[in-house]
């Protein structure tokens, strides 16, 4: 597929990253935790999750990347 053009090959993000520091609003008991117990109150709103449920747009989403490079087709040149 990489030789015929058909798919770049590129990175993508495993995580969501936050425009800001600690905008899904953690507390405390959350991260990193009290006295060595950490509280999972989250539930399903994790990463990519919560800012969808919040309508909020993060700096990079889940799954952001780019190619590593750009390539075109020119004509077709033969030699013998």
């Amino acid at each position: 597929d990489v030789l015929f053009g058909d798919v770049a090959p590129r990175g993508r993000l495993p995580l969501t990253l936050p425009k800001v520091e600690n905008e899904v609003q953690f507390t405390k008991a959350q991260y990193p935790g009290e006295n060595g117990v950490v509280q999972y109150s989250e539930k399903l709103e994790v990463g990519y999750r919560w800012y969808h449920s919040h309508k909020v747009r993060p700096h990079y989403p889940f799954g952001h990347g780019l190619s590593y490079t750009r390539f075109e087709y020119g004509p077709l040149r033969m030699a013998r």
